[in-house]
């Protein structure tokens, strides 16, 4: 066993171990979807108990999502993500994954034009002294999907705009 902080790391069983949480598992897929989804029920099938699968890509959750429904065990296991596929803020509104981290591409446009401007205009002061400009990001739960799948949506029609 190893110690990370308040975690512990069990090399021969290759799982971390908090005070709340238990990693039993991590699958790699090296972005190809069936693999996703193929890892996501080799997950339910190997851990009978599993609570929760986390997916890192956008495409991570929806392919949990439907191994888990096929598996008969939608609102058993949860699902965490990141990013903003609607299959998986359908899946937040449903009740049927615990919430996403989504980074707000439109953000990233939105800076990154302004920026842009400012410095074909000489401005250079829109650079902070650290080079870094932090767009943030926003937790998305049941609690906030509407709200968040509403801006989405606007951000979304206001791009197909000419």
């Amino acid at each position: 066993h190893q110690a990370l902080g308040q975690v512990k790391f069990d090399e021969v069983a290759k799982v971390f171990k908090g005070d709340k949480y238990t990693v039993l598992d991590t699958r790699t897929d090296n972005f190809v979807m069936d693999t996703a989804k193929s890892n996501a029920e080799d997950a339910i099938t190997k851990h009978p108990k599993l609570a929760c699968m986390v997916g890192l890509f956008a495409y991570n959750p929806p392919r949990c999502l439907e191994a888990i429904k096929e598996a008969g065990k939608l609102g058993q296991i949860k699902v965490c993500g990141f990013d903003e596929a609607d299959g998986l803020l359908q899946a937040i509104k449903d009740g049927n994954a615990h919430g996403t981290i989504s980074q707000q591409p439109w953000k990233y446009g939105y800076q990154s034009v302004r920026v842009l401007k400012a410095l074909v205009d000489g401005d250079t002061s829109v650079i902070p002294e650290n080079k870094f400009i932090d767009v943030g990001y926003k937790i998305v739960t049941k609690e906030n999907i509407d709200e968040f799948w509403a801006e989405k949506k606007k951000m979304a029609e206001l791009g197909a705009q000419k």
